[in-house]
Formats: structure tokens, C-alpha cells, sequence
């Protein structure tokens, strides 16, 4: 499976202090990544915490300052998400602190009472905001996300597609903004997990520790995710599905071969 290179920064993380941000699409392996992670001794990291209730609030209009203005919401969201995090990891001094997001409460700041804008651009706010932290961004093959989506979450195959793709487009723009950026793809995570997980440390500047294998059992991960070792059952398809053609261009600028 080739991989498409990109620019990485690296720079030193601090501890007390919004360390690292891991991200990805829903499905793709950002619980599991987050468990890997957080079963480093030097690390602590949370969970959707602050990024649910921030980028994509339940009551909009109460939680939408700018009105109609959608990048004055999307720079009002943003910022509290980063301030929530920045105030928590105040209370974890000797930790690096990270927090794990899925791309589907970034795309929370282009919906506006449930439907999408068309209109001003927030996922650009977003990105001028938080391209200073360093970000661990997970893929997954379109193909088994999507799947895993409609199976496991019960999306329709439409909405788990613009899911998917709006995903990669956080990355085209996350690649764009040139900061601190590492890229891990899933299936090579799933199957040589030990040299992922040092390249992974030593983006952050951190020393490898083995015991972070340990994190497929982790507490930070819901109970139905845990498992003993890895699991390759999830990488895994027969054949291209029926609507590969919708996802074609995201999975080869992603690396992802398609296949007869």
C-alpha cells in the first residue's frame, strides 16, 4: 500500500499545556490511537470532552455567538474548545496533555440548524486556529470506514460518505497550513503497531515505551472497542463497493489504491 508523503514539522510538545490533538474521521481509529497514546506514562489525553459540546453544540442559536455570521460562530466555537482544553490541561502539570476529535464535530461548524452552508468559510477559521498544535491525524480507508459507519453507527451509506470525505478535506487543509502535522494510516497501525507508535513518539519528542501496546484495553476507549492485541478483520474488503466511484479522488490522494 503506498502512502503519499508529506511535509512534516515537528516541534517540541510542553507539558501542562495543549500538548498534541489527535483527529480523524469517525471510524478510522481515533479511540484506538487515543488509547495507544494515553497508556504512555508521560501522557494524559481526553476524549471528545471538549470538542462535542464546542464545535458542534446541540442548542445552535445559544451557543452560536455571531449570530448568522458563520466564521464569527466557527472563530467563537473554536476558541472556547481550545480554551476548554487549555484549562484542563492546566491540571495536569507534569502530563502531556492531548485531546482526541473526530472530523464530524469540526463539520459540526459548517451546519447551521442541520442543514449545510454554502456560505463564508469555517473550516479555514478552524484550521488558522488550531495549525499551531501539534496533530496526529488517523485515515482509514475510505471503503472500510464508510462500511464500518453504516454497520457499526447506522448511518445511511450517503451521510457516512460525505462524512468520510469531509475528513480528508480537513486534511488537505490541515497539509496546507504547514503546521505540526504527522499522518498514520490505520491498517499499518493495526498491523506493525510497535514502529508506529515510535515514529508517533518521536514526532511529540517523547521516548517509546512498550506498555503502550497495552492501550487496545484501555479505560479511555468504550468497553465494545476493547480488545486484546490488534485486530487486521477491520481493514479488510472483498471487493470495491458500489459507490467507490464517490470517494475515488480522496482515496488516492490518501494513499489508497483502488482496486478491480
Amino acid at each position: 500500500m503506498n502512502f503519499l508523503p508529506f511535509f512534516e514539522i515537528v516541534v517540541p510538545v510542553k507539558r501542562g499545556a495543549f500538548s498534541f490533538h489527535i483527529i480523524g474521521a469517525g471510524r478510522s481509529g481515533t479511540s484506538l490511537l487515543t488509547g495507544l497514546i494515553g497508556a504512555h506514562s508521560e501522557c494524559h489525553v481526553v476524549s471528545e470532552r471538549f470538542s462535542r459540546p464546542n464545535l458542534r453544540p446541540k442548542d445552535e442559536e445559544a451557543a452560536s455567538p455571531g449570530g448568522l455570521d458563520i466564521e464569527a460562530r466557527a472563530r467563537a466555537r473554536t476558541q472556547r474548545f481550545l480554551d476548554a482544553c487549555t484549562a484542563d490541561a492546566l491540571r495536569f502539570p507534569a502530563k502531556y496533555w492531548g485531546h482526541k476529535t473526530t472530523t464530524d464535530h469540526v463539520l459540526g461548524l459548517l451546519l447551521w440548524r442541520g442543514d449545510v452552508v454554502d456560505y463564508g468559510d469555517p473550516i479555514a477559521v478552524y484550521v488558522k486556529l488550531t495549525k499551531q498544535i501539534p496533530t496526529l491525524f488517523i485515515l482509514r480507508d475510505g471503503r472500510t470506514c464508510v462500511r464500518s459507519k453504516v454497520v457499526r453507527a447506522g448511518r445511511a451509506v450517503d451521510r457516512a460518505i460525505i462524512s468520510w470525505k469531509f475528513s480528508v478535506n480537513v486534511l488537505k487543509r490541515l497539509r496546507v497550513a504547514g503546521g505540526p502535522l504527522h499522518v498514520i494510516q490505520f491498517e499499518r497501525l493495526v498491523a506493525a503497531p510497535e514502529p508506529e507508535l515510535q515514529e508517533i513518539c518521536a514526532f511529540l519528542g517523547l521516548s517509546y515505551q512498550p506498555g503502550m501496546l497495552a492501550g487496545t484495553m484501555s479505560e479511555k476507549m468504550r468497553p465494545e472497542y476493547r480488545r486484546e492485541g490488534f485486530d487486521l478483520a477491520p481493514t479488510k474488503f472483498d471487493a470495491n463497493p458500489v459507490w467507490v466511484g464517490e470517494i475515488a479522488e480522496e482515496l488516492l490522494y490518501c494513499g489508497y489504491p483502488l482496486e478491480d
